[in-house]
């Protein structure tokens, strides 16, 4: 079962209709109400319409704490990108607002971007962004977003800025790799 964790984005029934047509088993929580369970094969972490550089997040950086330090694949979209970069020590900042399809560049060959050309294009929603962690690989960029993909050095910890929920066929793929994954 993967457990869906919906942090406030409009695009979480998205990542459900997703998951129903891959036929795979899930359930979603609210972050504020999250419980944190071993029944769990994976997790899907969502945006959120929150600014990091003008609310303090610690109180969603405590919550989805017990995912970030177990082992389970995590896809972290967006604001849970940030927050998987914030809990390990990554700063955030304004960055260029970009609602729009965007060249992401993938920088180093990994399970999550399989079968995608180096320059793929996806959709993107954010102003703000966050630098790489210490320690974690940077798997893509972008023109306006320097941290577009990263993964965790040592878990299948991923977390990318550009939304698969809204890109089409290559967010498809990304997801169907992600599950592949799990």
């Amino acid at each position: 079962m993967i457990l869906v964790v919906d942090c406030g984005s409009t695009k979480v029934p998205l990542f459900e209709d997703f998951l129903r047509k891959a036929k795979v088993s899930f359930e979603t929580q609210k972050i504020k109400q999250l419980q944190f369970s071993n029944k769990y094969k994976g997790v899907i972490i969502s945006g959120a319409p929150i600014l990091i550089t003008q609310e303090n997040t610690q109180i969603h950086q405590d919550k989805l704490a017990p995912l970030f330090i177990s082992d389970l694949p995590i896809l972290a979209v967006c604001f849970g990108h940030q927050m998987l970069g914030f809990f390990h020590g990554a700063k955030g900042k304004m960055g260029n607002e970009d609602r729009d399809f965007n060249e992401v560049e993938i920088l180093k060959e990994d399970p999550l971007f399989k079968s995608f050309t180096t320059t793929t294009v996806f959709h993107e929603d954010h102003c703000e962004e966050i630098d790489l962690p210490e320690g974690f690989i940077h798997l893509a960029s972008s023109k306006n977003c320097f941290n577009e993909a990263m993964k965790h050095p040592t878990k299948m910890h991923y977390g990318i800025q550009f939304h698969p929920e809204t890109s089409l066929a290559n967010g498809q793929r990304l997801m169907d790799n992600f599950l592949s994954l799990v």
